[in-house]
């Protein structure tokens, strides 16, 4: 997440994600997000520049693209996701795979850039808006494994 070139195709940001990613200045990011789903924060994106995010409602995939390596997971960017909010992440299981960045990797990325909407400031309000009025889920179940 820390390279100078960044490309995430990523369909959920939670809490946490501005800071896996980091600072902007100076570095070329792109992020794809889905911005329509309950999944992601309207808030972390509203804290990205607007010329480095899109959006495309129908993504699903979880993709981070560095310089030299990337990683296709199951795990979305948020603190939950990655695991970082500690007892209570622990109950999901989270895989992914890390190979070397190919050109066909970098290809599939524009070419989906290129076909994703920009977020406007009217996108972020209306995301807010569906943001606090989304059903509270119950705490998922804690699972404690022992050894």
């Amino acid at each position: 997440a820390k390279s100078k070139r960044l490309r995430c195709a990523v369909a959920f940001w939670g809490n946490g994600a501005e800071d896996l990613i980091g600072a902007f200045e100076r570095r070329d990011i792109k992020i794809i997000c889905n911005l329509n789903h309950m999944g992601t924060n309207p808030r972390v994106i509203e804290k990205f520049p607007r010329a480095c995010v899109r959006r495309n409602d129908a993504l699903h995939a979880k993709v981070y693209i560095g310089d030299v390596h990337t990683v296709v997971t199951s795990a979305n960017a948020s603190a939950n996701g990655l695991g970082f909010e500690g007892i209570e992440a622990a109950c999901w299981i989270e895989a992914g795979i890390k190979f070397r960045t190919t050109r066909e990797i970098i290809d599939w990325f524009n070419l989906l850039w290129n076909g994703s909407g920009k977020i406007s400031d009217a996108d972020i309000e209306a995301a807010v808006k569906a943001w606090l009025a989304r059903p509270k889920s119950p705490r998922r179940p804690l699972r404690v494994i022992s050894v």
